[in-house]
């Protein structure tokens, strides 16, 4: 009674009632970077293969940097910035251009973001799209108080990470996780994420980006043309990095995708008794508490597809009823090992009769002592009790049926 292809339509069912605040963007199938603004679903693709990933449905984040595609502000060493000097991932001419001058020293970008949003000992992860003219080898550092340093080192020739440096040889601190992401025309989207200092409050911070042709030294003399373009920088709290946001003179925040069907819709294909749910997803970088398809009601009662939890499972299904936990099912391995991985998890529910399982692990998980609340009135693709725990990934598929399948 519910077919919910999302990677396939690339639409909204008219059922679901869909909104989302502030500015986002999402990858279309020519591998374009596509800007939007509120209450736009995005159906996403993968930059690489350009498949159909489905809806993309992210928490809430703040992109600090001020100017997300414009570094003619920062402060240069050894070289020059042009604006609006090559087509950029969106499709418009606003990448800038960084050009090392012929001085045997550092080539260096001083890009700073807003002061006062740095706290102590947090998850921040910074992002930003890359493309090589000349030179191709880019060491980016996170310069906090008190020698506060962490970065990573790119090879834009090839898509591999190496340990960055700066002022010259120095090493870069450590970071948590990085990815290197290729995208259309010699672009890469360069991430990494670390967790700042307990005095990282006291003072100022900066993105610094050293444009080199080496890996062990940032110190070189360049020949006045040769250099890079960059373009949608992103720093944000939290421990993986999301979807780009635009910024132009002020951060900004994309608010969190919320989708969910009620009313009589919701009551025209949905049984109390019993049904079947199966979800395909691809599964992001969170790893706690995602919600793929919950059906709620008013006294915290739920049956649910779970993407994740405290204990950082890929994906099961579960039943609570008046909060009380009535059933886990079809748990599978720890999210470590299925980042990025499409997982199908199918929940079977009556009376007594639970089940369900995960096709990455094929454990299937009974329970016959599970009581139902017959009351249930929604459906939503978050947590509906929260408002929160979206899944950070995409939703590919969802099927219903209004009866408990073998």
């Amino acid at each position: 009674t519910l077919d919910l292809n999302f990677a396939a339509e690339k639409k909204l069912d008219p059922r679901i009632t869909y909104r989302r605040t502030g500015p986002a963007s999402y990858l279309n199938k020519f591998g374009k970077v596509v800007l939007v603004g509120g209450n736009v679903p995005r159906f996403d693709y993968d930059p690489t293969t350009r498949e159909s990933k489905g809806l993309l449905l992210e928490e809430s984040r703040t992109n600090q940097m001020i100017n997300s595609s414009d570094i003619t502000g920062s402060t240069v060493y050894n070289g020059t910035v042009t604006g609006d000097a090559a087509t950029a991932p969106d499709g418009t001419t606003t990448a800038d251009q960084f050009a090392a001058n012929s001085t045997n020293a550092m080539h260096r970008i001083d890009v700073a973001f807003t002061s006062g949003q740095i706290s102590n000992s947090t998850a921040y992860s910074f992002s930003v799209f890359v493309k090589a003219n000349g030179y191709d080898k880019l060491h980016i550092r996170y310069a906090g108080y008190n020698s506060d340093n962490h970065g990573l080192g790119y090879d834009l020739s090839d898509g591999t990470t190496f340990a960055g440096k700066f002022d010259g040889t120095s090493s870069l601190g450590a970071v948590t996780s990085s990815s290197m992401i290729a995208y259309p025309n010699g672009w890469y989207r360069c991430s990494f994420t670390f967790t700042t200092a307990s005095d990282a409050a006291t003072g100022t911070s900066q993105i610094l980006y050293y444009v080199s042709n080496s890996e062990s030294t940032t110190n070189f003399a360049g020949d006045g043309s040769s250099g890079m373009y960059f373009w949608g920088a992103q720093f944000e709290v939290g421990a993986f990095p999301t979807s780009f946001i635009p910024t132009n003179g002020a951060t900004a925040t994309r608010g969190a995708d919320f989708a969910e069907i009620d009313g009589e819709d919701f009551t025209d294909f949905f049984n109390q008794t019993e049904g079947t749910i199966n979800c395909a997803y691809w599964l992001g970088n969170d790893n706690s508490g995602m919600r793929v398809f919950q059906i709620n009601d008013s006294n915290n009662s739920v049956i649910d597809i779970v993407a994740g939890s405290g204990s950082g499972s890929g994906g099961y299904g579960f039943v609570n009823t008046g909060g009380v936990a009535q059933a886990n099912a079809g748990q599978s391995t720890t999210n470590a090992s299925r980042l990025n991985t499409l997982h199908v998890t199918t929940l079977a529910y009556k009376e007594n009769d639970i089940a369900g399982i995960n096709r990455n692990n094929r454990v299937l998980t009974n329970d016959t002592s599970a009581t139902l609340d017959g009351a249930y009135n929604r459906v939503t693709f978050y947590q509906g009790a929260n408002n929160a725990d979206q899944l950070n990934g995409h939703l590919q598929r969802v099927q219903y049926y209004p009866k408990r399948l073998p």
